[in-house]
């Protein structure tokens, strides 16, 4: 019991700075190429203050009936790079472009791939996986 209530009062007392970055917002869409191949797009929205988002991406593509899943390496190649965003105001400066300002910005990013799969089946899920939820939304 000693060392419960020790642990507590340790934790409680300790000053901790925690630090995360999250996504603001993500999507995923698909078109069909051919026979079973598909053109995979991924769309990230980040705050401008947490870590960069790469020039690449994994998303996975999962069958429960095949029992099989598949990975592909996504790219901002021919996607147009990031684009910020953020400001309501035109003469506003966001955190994108002025580490000291109040206001939030976002970092925009179009990713690309081309993913084969192996067989045809109706349950195929694509699927991004980004940790938890951005600081910076408050609902």
């Amino acid at each position: 019991m000693k060392k419960i209530i020790f642990t507590l009062i340790t934790l409680f007392f300790t000053n901790k700075v925690l630090l995360a970055t999250h996504l603001a917002g993500a999507f995923i869409t698909y078109t069909h190429d051919s026979a079973l191949t598909y053109k995979v797009n991924l769309q990230l929205l980040a705050d401008c203050t947490g870590a960069p988002l790469g020039g690449t991406a994994t998303v996975e593509a999962y069958s429960a009936s095949l029992g099989t899943t598949l990975s592909v390496i996504v790219d901002t190649f021919n996607t147009g790079g990031p684009i910020f965003t953020g400001s309501l105001c035109p003469t506003g400066s966001t955190q994108c472009t002025n580490m000291n300002s109040t206001l939030p910005g976002y970092v925009y990013i179009k990713y690309a791939g081309t993913l084969t799969l192996p067989a045809a089946a109706a349950d195929w899920i694509f699927v991004y996986s980004g940790c938890c939820r951005n600081f910076v939304v408050q609902n």
